[in-house]
């Protein structure tokens, strides 16, 4: 039997201490590196997020841009397409121009012109209609004034003794009502030319906004067709207003209300100063 010295198991001891301080060397090594490998990770992570919140209002910032420059294409192309069709309202009614040229050049430019706002409904044989007892009113073509398409009447209320000759206007189904205000707010006057001095135009003046009938404003279906007017001229009065056998009405979108209701205060004056006349004409 051999027995070991005290020496040999001191350093057996030692060799065992001294492993055992590597090894945890070693472990506290591995924790640090680990932490270093999740402080890596986390910051990878945070990297990662923040590039991925980037990107995705990137994208959502593209994606406004797209949803704008597509609205703004759309605007462009519903503004061309009623460009046209204006113009080729306004073609359309070239030939009336030209028919009536010797009228026009009596009559100051403002007061008879094609544009976006303004249109003329020559009243062809007014007289012939006139004379007609059994003719209650005329229907004249619908047309496009400011995107809306509308339509001018003329009517006949053969119950007083002097007739009165009656303008309304009424808005028609068209191809831009989706794309359109509702129920249609601009006020607008209806002025019977006359044909050497523009100072004895007849006005007719509306606003939508005021009417009592605002179902006329309301969008516009084929089954519902009313206006809004009153009597313009008076058959005592409308033999002056008649050139080359035509009566010439138009209709224009007044858009400035304060410009509006000047001409508005003007036609009032004007139809009290004729109705003043007739009663001391009377008496």
């Amino acid at each position: 039997m051999v027995s070991s010295t005290p020496t040999t198991a001191n350093s057996t001891v030692n060799d065992i201490l001294e492993a055992t301080k590597k090894i945890e060397a070693m472990i506290n090594q591995l924790a640090d590196n680990q932490a270093s490998i999740q402080d890596s990770l986390n910051n990878f992570t945070a990297t990662a997020r923040e590039g991925m919140l980037e990107i995705t209002a990137t994208i959502a910032n593209q994606t406004c841009d797209i949803a704008d420059v597509r609205e703004k294409q759309n605007e462009f192309n519903r503004t061309s397409a009623m460009a046209l069709r204006n113009m080729e309202v306004s073609l359309t009614g070239l030939p009336g121009m030209l028919h009536h040229q010797n009228r026009l050049k009596n009559v100051a430019p403002q007061t008879f012109h094609l544009s976006n706002d303004k249109v003329c409904w020559p009243v062809e044989g007014i007289m012939g209609h006139i004379a007609n007892d059994n003719l209650t009113k005329i229907i004249g073509e619908p047309f496009m004034i400011g995107g809306y398409r509308a339509r001018l009447t003329l009517k006949f209320d053969r119950s007083e003794a002097d007739m009165e000759i009656c303008a309304y206007f009424s808005l028609r189904p068209g191809p831009n009502d989706d794309d359109l205000d509702w129920p249609f707010i601009i006020p607008l006057k209806m002025v019977l030319v006359h044909p050497q001095d523009s100072r004895k135009e007849k006005r007719r003046m509306i606003d939508p906004v005021g009417s009592r009938y605002p179902e006329i404003f309301v969008r516009p279906s084929e089954e519902v067709d009313h206006g809004e007017g009153g009597c313009i001229v008076k058959r005592s009065e409308v033999d002056e207003y008649v050139s080359e056998g035509a009566l010439l009405l138009c209709a224009e979108l007044v858009r400035d209300r304060e410009n509006y209701n000047t001409q508005l205060m003007e036609a009032v004056l004007e139809t009290v100063g004729v109705r003043l006349a007739d009663l001391l004409g009377a008496s």
